[in-house]
């Protein structure tokens, strides 16, 4: 068992510049794994957002977001706490 390489279901791996584009003016999502491949549990996609672009106040009820900056700095309110994160913060 530990000599078997493990093959991930097909569309499970998604590499760089893979994965379906949404772009909304501004902010493009590109997504590398849905929800529904993992049972609702997980998904990840990453954003590209133009410099001065706000994404609306908007509330996430059954899962928690994760950023991590690859690039540039991105502001940041939860609740009444506003903070900054720079690339590889």
């Amino acid at each position: 068992m530990a000599n078997e390489i493990f093959k991930a279901p097909a569309g499970f791996l998604v590499g760089t510049g893979e994965g379906a584009q949404v772009p909304l003016g501004g902010l493009v999502i590109q997504f590398k794994l849905r929800a529904g491949q993992t049972a609702g549990r997980l998904s990840i996609t990453e954003m590209t957002l133009d410099p001065h672009r706000l994404v609306p106040p908007h509330v996430h009820a059954d899962e928690d977001e994760y950023t991590d900056v690859a690039a540039g700095t991105i502001g940041v309110r939860v609740a009444d706490e506003e903070c900054e994160a720079a690339q590889g913060c």
